[in-house]
């Protein structure tokens, strides 16, 4: 073999070098691919949990929406700016200087920076699997509009800001501004509510009915009970009063008959009466208004009696479901339990043996009946109202005008008849369930801190 000329060695020694630079190239290319991917995966990591945090911030946000609609309804946000200041008065909460309180393990107990300030939620566990498992806490302010720390609403416009610290402990804050959505006032104090004055209340003579005032027949809320039958104004308690029979149990924790039969806007009239009666209730255009949203809410609407093509027959239905009856409404006697809400403009007929939890409005013409046997159960609220005008026809231009007050409520009808052992009773559970107090207080801005 000859030996490698010059010229051979040079060119091997650049097949070498170019070798080595290829190795490098490739080497530095994985390394750096290897880092990347490495971030990659730390930042997705760093994502998740962030993503966790903020869905748990999320759920505090919607639960303390819904209870704030539930306990304020249509009324101002004073009162609960008040009562979220504590005992010195002043809204001190600040989502830019809170700190956290941990147990031995790590666990959210409290929160630092906030004074004396009452959340409207408290530390509350979020999620069933202990991997996963979150807390969130919220505050209430006012709106940045008028300064966070002020005590009067003017706008009706409040600020929510609900902390969320996932299972791995990461941190996020969202806020919202609420403002106050009209479309119904706040929960129905009674088992039955007649509104307007002289109520024409005829009940049932069947000693087996029975009216219960006592919260979801003692399942709700401890110690809550509420009138069988409330009305607006002590001369519509006595006209309800007539109609009275001592046959039907009319009961409500230690009070029972007429006791129960009480007048909803004097608070030192009966302890069943806790607090004052939303005036949305006690106003003809505001309940009209809720009619005419809850209509375009619907979502099986009834023209008297028949539904476009076939005949009007409610369907299976759950607790987001709002049956609309325009006109006059029967229920089928095969028609035995649903849920949701009913809104009827004219009459609304429904035998014994029909169940319904949820809202029932009679809410127009102001008729509502019962008729024949059954052991139905009506759990919820009713709420009765003839809004109807002088015609006594509801949807024309003379709706909320004259009536025997000048109020625009006419004679509310309650008529119940027939035999059987059918219930009425008062429900904060289904009520609550109910569609009407969807989206409860409707965002305007949302901040994700």
């Amino acid at each position: 073999m000859r030996p490698l000329t010059k010229s051979a060695r040079g060119e091997s020694g650049s097949v070498l070098i170019v070798v080595f630079f290829v190795v490098t190239l490739l080497g530095t290319m994985g390394i750096a691919l290897l880092f990347l991917t490495q971030n990659e995966v730390s930042t997705s990591r760093a994502d998740v949990r962030l993503k966790q945090s903020f869905f748990v911030a999320e759920a505090g946000l919607e639960d303390a929406r819904r209870s704030l609609f539930l306990t304020n309804g249509s009324g101002t946000f004073d009162d609960d700016l008040t009562a979220a200041a504590g005992i010195n008065g002043i809204l001190e909460f600040d989502p830019r200087s809170f700190g956290l309180v941990r147990d031995a393990d790590g666990r959210v107990t409290g929160i630092t920076g906030a004074g004396d300030d009452v959340p409207l939620a408290p530390v509350t566990l979020f999620g069933e699997d202990k991997d996963v498992q979150g807390r969130y806490l919220v505050f209430l302010t006012n709106d940045p509009l008028e300064s966070p720390d002020e005590l009067d609403d003017s706008n009706d416009r409040v600020m929510i800001s609900a902390i969320g610290v996932a299972a791995n402990r990461s941190v996020e804050v969202v806020q919202a501004i609420v403002e106050k959505l009209p479309l119904m006032p706040s929960p129905p104090p009674a088992a039955i509510m007649m509104l307007g004055p002289q109520p024409n209340y005829v009940g049932t003579a069947n000693a087996a009915s029975s009216f219960e005032g006592e919260d979801c027949g003692g399942t709700g809320e401890p110690g809550m009970y509420v009138p069988t039958v409330g009305l607006v104004g002590a001369a519509a308690e006595t006209s309800a009063e007539t109609g009275w029979s001592d046959k039907p149990v009319y009961q409500s924790g230690p009070y029972t008959g007429k006791d129960t039969m009480v007048d909803l806007t004097d608070p030192t009239s009966s302890p069943l009466v806790t607090a004052p009666l939303d005036p949305g209730w006690q106003d003809c255009q505001t309940m009209h208004d809720m009619v005419e949203k809850l209509r375009a809410q619907a979502d099986v609407i009834c023209a008297d009696g028949s539904e476009t093509g076939s005949d009007c027959i409610i369907p299976p239905t759950g607790p987001d479901t709002i049956v609309f009856g325009d006109g006059d409404l029967d229920i089928g006697a095969g028609e035995t339990a649903s849920a949701g809400t009913i809104v009827v403009t004219g009459r609304l007929l429904r035998p014994g043996n029909h169940s319904w939890s949820g809202l029932i409005f009679v809410i127009g013409e102001g008729r509502y009946e019962t008729s024949g046997g059954g052991t139905g159960v009506s759990s919820g609220s009713l709420i009765v109202a003839d809004i109807a005008g002088p015609d006594g026809i509801y949807g024309n231009a003379d709706d909320c005008t004259g009536g025997p007050a000048g109020d625009g409520f006419g004679i509310a009808d309650y008529l119940a008849n027939g035999g059987g052992s059918s219930t009425i009773q008062y429900c904060s559970l289904d009520i609550g369930a109910s569609a009407p107090f969807e989206p409860f207080y409707p965002i305007v801005e949302f901040l994700q801190q």
